[in-house]
């Protein structure tokens, strides 16, 4: 838990980015200001997605889905910094100096933070909110960040950080159904106003659950927190890169490196330490220092070693890590 010296340290690092105050009704737009998407370097964010700025600068639906897209196709999930002993820094500043000036991925915050500030320099209205995964037989925590998206006068549902996730968004509204890689994607919502975000085609399954409940900045910060000390999270583990294209689905965990095609068809080699380096900048675009490789090579090959959270063979955490599957 934060005590009060912790939390100010915080919202010195926000600076005025942040309004202090709390709000008993959910705003019609959020406040630009706390989430400082003025310090995200915007033509080095298309440079990086490598998407041209006439495209980019047309707040239409096309335009989003090739932002979208781009954006996965660009950054890769990963938790290296976890790894490293590196702490990881939410704010845009933290996000742009990481993901676009060192051309890093990142977590679901990450990558879902930095999309937006994206999209509102773009022109669009974008608002922030968190998902619970869904797991069978258990609750969840609100531990995913999804956007909600208006354009061409519809609300979207962007997520560019979950798998067998969207690759494209989808419209939020009861019954929306979209095709993408060969699933089918359904958005639903029940009587309590709570949405949700299925697969029902060729496998049915329900992946996260979320409402329009209002959340800042400090929301997100703590999910990131949660995400890095939890053992139930992908990311407070050993290594975890993951990274979708059209046609495949790339994970590596710790050395087993793992490509599953639109088939189902795998493809499992184990890979030696010193050679993960390169199959970092080869498979994700991941380029790491001589100093931070030599230090990942160590720190895996001496996490195979010891008893840990990924490896005691705790079904539970296990199971709950499979179910939150990230791209």
């Amino acid at each position: 838990m934060f005590n009060d010296e912790q939390f100010n340290i915080k919202n010195d690092r926000m600076g005025d980015h942040v309004r202090r105050g709390n709000s008993a009704a959910q705003p019609a737009v959020e406040s630009e200001t706390q989430w400082a998407a003025e310090d995200l370097d915007l033509e080095a964010y298309l440079d990086r997605i490598g998407l041209p700025e006439s495209v980019a600068q047309r707040p239409d639906v096309d335009a989003l889905a090739h932002l979208h897209r781009r954006h996965i196709d660009t950054f890769p999930f990963e938790n290296v910094d976890h790894v490293l002993g590196n702490p990881v820094d939410v704010s845009m500043r933290g996000l742009n100096e990481k993901l676009v000036c060192r051309r890093r991925g990142g977590h679901c915050v990450e990558l879902n933070l930095l999309f937006a500030a994206a999209l509102q320099r773009l022109g669009y209205a974008v608002t922030r909110r968190a998902a619970r995964v869904s797991v069978p037989g258990r609750p969840s925590a609100r531990s995913h960040t999804i956007l909600y998206v208006s354009a061409g006068d519809e609300t979207w549902l962007a997520d560019t950080a979950f798998s067998p996730g969207l690759l494209a968004p989808v419209p939020l509204r009861p019954g929306a159904q979209v095709e993408q890689s060969g699933k089918t994607y359904e958005v639903t919502q029940d009587a309590h106003g709570e949405w949700a975000l299925r697969v029902v085609s060729p496998e049915v399954r329900e992946l996260y659950r979320f409402t329009d409940e209002y959340l800042n900045w400090f929301d997100f910060d703590m999910i990131a927190t949660w995400g890095a000390h939890n053992p139930a999270s992908p990311i407070s583990g050993d290594l975890f890169v993951a990274r979708r294209t059209e046609n495949a689905h790339l994970v590596l965990r710790g050395r087993t490196f793992t490509t599953t095609d639109r088939a189902g068809n795998r493809s499992v080699l184990d890979i030696d330490a010193p050679q993960l380096p390169k199959l970092l900048r080869a498979e994700f675009g991941i380029q790491l220092t001589g100093a931070e490789a030599a230090t990942l090579i160590e720190r895996v090959l001496v996490s195979e070693n010891q008893p840990n959270s990924s490896h005691d063979g705790s079904a539970v955490q296990e199971s709950v890590k499979e179910e939150i599957s990230v791209r």
